[in-house]
């Protein structure tokens, strides 16, 4: 986000949130750090409904564009 290749908008930003926060939960399950893998978990919930957001938004642009082409 920072060089601006990637945006909050584009799954593939939400995708790697996602990867991220199942790795912290794995490694908290591994050592026990409950409240470390609780916030995590819930990092990991907010990035799936940011990607069903992305899908959705992207889904509802094509199809503006799809109808203005007919």
């Amino acid at each position: 986000m920072i060089k601006g290749k990637w945006n909050a908008d584009q799954p593939v930003y939400h995708w790697y949130n996602i990867a991220g926060g199942a790795l912290f939960v794995a490694n908290a399950a591994y050592y026990a750090a409950w409240a470390v893998l609780f916030i995590n978990l819930a990092w990991g919930i907010i990035a799936c409904f940011g990607l069903y957001k992305s899908i959705k938004r992207k889904k509802k642009t094509e199809n503006i564009g799809n109808q203005s082409k007919v």
